[in-house]
């Protein structure tokens, strides 16, 4: 981690007065867990500030355990302030009262000896918010609507992006990114180590609840010693590990299990490349309760003796999405990079994502011959 970076961050967060956390419409577990963690550590240790925590969709249940989920909102415009300006060059403002009516609000701007005039009141809106921290934003087009509803915002107030993943995030002024870390909740913990700040139960949860998404129950490739050294350390600072597992993984929702069916009903294997694959529609999701990893999950523990894993998801009617898992012996951005349909690559070399515009069956195979081809230069 860049600690020059770092003390960029600090000195923003210190510098500001209304603070802003942002995710990214595909957020994962690891994500939300390390936002949650960093919204705490605001809430809790800077009683002068306002933080707003703003999804891009209602949370899925299985993230509802987090503390102060609830406190998110779902918006789509910043909040503004709306500002009264009075040319005060000529005339002195004795007084300001204010009174309410049925269905109007009236403010009262008193003067010394004149009487204000039409033409010295102006009127403005004002941006709330002097910080922006986003998590695992690869650029300003994943957040969404947000992003675009709200352009004008994003380009003058100060960016900063926490992340442990690849990034084109050219809009924003820190990019605090590492991809030594396995989790960016990891990031977050070793930010909050860095400066001795103090972890509480709710922030330990927070972030033990990342590190079970990021290693799906601490069973993936991806762990470290250091990871469960942290794990360690949370558990010690109050962080409930065996609550967080039985509700990340004993509580399975309709909608999943009902996928997870038609998704073994159409798994296929290839024996010769050690590929399995199948494919889900995302789009007749009503609840949007489905965690794309857990489905990743269960895949790999039926499909064992695959080393490469692709689920399908078809998004909507033009839209698909490929989700490839890869063990260590490939790295899966090497599997895909032969595909130039491929678009808003997401992820890491264990698991990723990337959209594409068609959804025959004909783009499907394109996408499976080019991962064997891959395997077969190996």
């Amino acid at each position: 981690m860049d600690i020059n970076l770092l003390q960029n961050l600090n000195r923003a967060i210190d510098q500001s007065n209304k603070i802003l956390i942002l995710l990214p419409l595909d957020y994962n577990g690891d994500a939300i867990s390390g936002a949650m963690a960093f919204y705490n550590y605001l809430k809790d240790n800077t009683k002068d500030k306002l933080i707003d925590l703003i999804l891009p969709q209602k949370p899925k249940k299985i993230y509802s355990f987090l503390p102060s989920i609830d406190e998110s909102q779902l918006e789509t415009k910043i909040k503004k302030n709306f500002v009264i300006s009075v040319d005060t060059t000529k005339k002195k403002i004795q007084k300001i009262s204010y009174g309410e009516n049925v269905g109007s609000f009236d403010l009262v701007i008193h003067c010394e000896k004149d009487v204000i005039e039409p033409n010295e009141v102006t009127w403005r809106y004002e941006e709330i918010y002097d910080l922006i921290i986003t998590f695992n934003c690869a650029d300003e087009n994943s957040l969404g609507s947000i992003y675009k509803q709200n352009k004008v915002f994003f380009d003058k107030t100060f960016l900063v992006n926490i992340s442990n993943v690849r990034s084109l995030a050219d809009f924003v002024d820190v990019d605090l990114v590492s991809y030594d870390n396995g989790s960016v909740s990891e990031m977050v913990y070793k930010i909050f180590s860095y400066n001795n700040i103090f972890i509480s139960s709710n922030i330990a949860n927070c972030l033990m609840s990342g590190l079970v998404f990021a290693t799906r129950g601490f069973t993936s490739q991806n762990i470290t010693p250091r990871m469960l050294e942290i794990a360690s350390k949370l558990m010690d600072l109050g962080a409930e590990r065996e609550r967080i597992m039985s509700k990340i993984y004993q509580t399975k929702s309709i909608e999943l299990l009902k996928s997870w069916g038609s998704i073994l009903s159409g798994l296929k294997y290839d024996n010769e490349h050690k590929i399995a694959w199948s494919e889900m529609n995302s789009s007749k999701n009503e609840e949007g309760d489905l965690e794309i990893e857990d489905l990743i999950d269960e895949l790999i523990s039926k499909a064992f003796q695959a080393e490469i894993i692709v689920l399908f998801e078809i998004v909507e009617k033009n839209l698909i999405k490929a989700h490839i898992y890869s063990n260590f012996k490939y790295d899966s951005f090497d599997l895909i990079k032969n595909i130039p349909e491929a678009l808003n690559i997401k992820g890491n070399s264990d698991i990723l994502n990337f959209e594409i515009k068609e959804i025959t069956d004909d783009a499907k195979e394109k996408i499976l011959n080019a991962i064997k081809r891959r395997v077969d230069q190996k």
